[in-house]
């Protein structure tokens, strides 16, 4: 009777959304309007935003001192491609930037709060970027750029 009782209840109670989710409908509107990001995900196509939607995967991290960081990335991949990247804090969405590159994510090891983003770009045959972006106390900008 427990295990039914159980299973009625998580039934009927969702897992509760994270909130880059329930802040996705700004994110792809936002994302939508950029018009690199949008032919990326669209081709030549001028694609409804249903199937853009459907075409974005956002994610969040927690990166420290009550800052939420919401990542939306296309399902389609290449070498390069885009992520917006957005901020929540204090259950306000800001919109931050538009990373091209192989990858964006809080760089690891470090103690500083709210954590460093790393993002590299592949820029030909060999040659990596990698561009590293702090917190300033209200915004995420880019503080060094380097070849790897």
């Amino acid at each position: 009777m427990k295990k039914i009782l159980f299973l009625l209840i998580s039934i009927s109670f969702p897992a509760q959304a994270t909130e880059c989710q329930t802040n996705a409908n700004f994110i792809i509107h936002d994302i939508y309007s950029d018009p690199d990001y949008k032919q990326f995900v669209c081709a030549n196509n001028d694609c409804p935003i249903d199937y853009f939607a459907n075409s974005i995967t956002i994610y969040q991290e927690s990166l420290g001192s009550d800052v939420i960081g919401c990542f939306a990335t296309p399902i389609r991949k290449a070498r390069n491609f885009y992520t917006g990247f957005y901020v929540i804090k204090e259950g306000k969405i800001r919109p931050q930037f538009i990373f091209f590159g192989t990858w964006l994510t809080p760089k690891k090891d470090t103690h500083a709060s709210p954590t460093p983003l790393v993002g590299i770009e592949y820029i030909e045959a060999g040659e990596l970027e990698r561009h590293q972006f702090s917190w300033n106390g209200r915004d995420y900008l880019e503080t060094q750029t380097k070849e790897k």
